[in-house]
């Protein structure tokens, strides 16, 4: 995590930053990713997989989960956008 600290000595989250078997919560929904990258001031959590891990969000009541390897949640809105979708296996 990196902060300031301002003339006051109060300190201000600037980013948070995290590695390996990330978990989050928010509005309802969880995500899990192989790392994450929070910026406070935006409201935005950047989620990435690794390898075969994917980013993968589970939404309440009728919302369909989403499995990515990259996605945008706004935190505020609690909108998910997908930077970069999963490989679509499809059954022969």
């Amino acid at each position: 995590a990196q902060r300031d600290a301002s003339a006051s000595d109060s300190a201000q989250l600037k980013q948070v930053d995290a590695t390996g078997g990330v978990w989050a919560r928010n509005q309802g929904r969880e995500l899990t990713a192989a790392t994450l990258s929070y910026d406070p001031a935006a409201s935005l959590l950047n989620a990435q997989g690794a390898g075969a891990v994917l980013v993968d969000i589970a939404g309440s009541g009728s919302e369909p989960p989403v499995s990515a390897r990259q996605v945008r949640w706004n935190l505020t809105t609690n909108r998910v956008e997908v930077i970069e979708p999963a490989p679509t296996v499809v059954p022969r």
